[in-house]
């Protein structure tokens, strides 16, 4: 279940496996994150876990990592340029989240990314 509720709220709108399993890996993700910056530490069973997270997400839910909804979106105070999907996924190894503000900062932008995603979906199938 999703740690953020709107996202859980929206979570119950989506019916496609391939949505779901999206929401629940990047909560995953969110949580490694948050994790590894509060220990100051990442161990082998950390960097296992990211790197099979980057893999899946790259892998199965293109579809989300690559919709617009991120546009417009802020981090640290500033417009994104980038998607923060991609940018937090494309740090390499788990220990590269050690005392990284700037991952910090991209995780409520790519949530907030995530809902403007559920939403798109929701208003799709409507």
């Amino acid at each position: 279940m999703s740690a953020n509720p709107f996202t859980r709220w929206l979570r119950g709108t989506v019916q496609p496996a391939a949505e779901q399993d999206f929401i629940a890996e990047w909560d995953r993700l969110e949580r490694l994150v948050i994790d590894v910056y509060r220990r100051g530490e990442a161990d082998g069973q950390d960097e296992a876990e990211w790197q099979w997270l980057r893999q899946s997400l790259a892998d199965h839910h293109d579809s989300a990592a690559h919709s617009p909804d991120w546009q417009g979106v802020l981090a640290g105070g500033e417009v994104l340029a980038t998607n923060p999907f991609l940018a937090l996924t494309a740090i390499p190894r788990a220990a590269d989240l050690i005392d990284n503000r700037r991952a910090m900062q991209l995780l409520p932008a790519a949530r907030e990314a995530l809902n403007r995603w559920l939403l798109t979906l929701e208003a799709g199938a409507a």
